[in-house]
């Protein structure tokens, strides 16, 4: 598992750890992503950065919880 701490959680520092997370991979690897359904992982800007990665293998977003009530 590879993480970091953010101060914010925008786009911009989730692409911060993708970045970071990438060349720590191996290159002849699929990579599958894992993600909850906060906002910033379906920004138009974290999907133009997972576009041209031939790398992703699938990207799963997990279903909003069930509200109780």
């Amino acid at each position: 598992m590879i993480g970091t701490c953010q101060e914010r959680h925008r786009s911009r520092e989730f692409i911060r750890f993708l970045n970071h997370l990438e060349p720590q991979l191996p290159v002849d690897q699929e990579v599958h992503l894992i993600m909850d359904n906060y906002c910033t992982h379906k920004s138009a800007e974290v999907q133009r950065w997972l576009k041209p990665k031939k790398r992703a293998g699938s990207i799963s977003i997990s279903p909003r919880p069930a509200v109780r009530g």
